[in-house]
């Protein structure tokens, strides 16, 4: 959720430190597979305009259903599901969902706390809308 929270409203970019150096970022659907923090960095700089979450105007992450398995000290496993609300300007500015689907996730424990080793999302339906 903390990842939801930084990329909405601050920066994009920080969310590059809630990954492990080698976290992989995948969509089956999108046919789209980033390891380590280089790519992932690029490929939020691309998303985001230059990295400025608000530049790219009103949207929301919604994550809900949170369960978190820990599997032992240094490793857990996460599932969510998700919904993206971005702004439409033929309805005034209103914000409908742009599209949802469900979160897979991986973390392990590092020196800087726990960190996403690996997220796959899904997107429901299978295709972007």
């Amino acid at each position: 959720m903390q990842m939801a929270r930084i990329g909405d409203l601050e920066s994009a970019l920080a969310v590059i430190d809630l990954y492990t150096e080698d976290g992989i970022w995948e969509s089956p659907q999108l046919n789209a597979r980033r390891e380590g923090k280089a790519a992932n960095l690029q490929f939020s700089r691309q998303l985001y305009v230059d990295g400025d979450a608000k530049a790219r105007g009103a949207h929301r992450h919604f994550v809900s259903n949170v369960q978190i398995d820990v599997e032992d000290a240094e490793n857990a496993t996460g599932f969510a599901y998700w919904m993206f609300y971005q702004e439409n300007s033929s309805t005034l500015g209103l914000k409908e969902i742009a599209m949802m689907g469900q979160y897979k996730d991986r973390f392990r424990k590092t020196a800087e706390g726990w960190r996403l080793a690996r997220r796959i999302v899904e997107i429901a339906g299978g295709a972007l809308p």
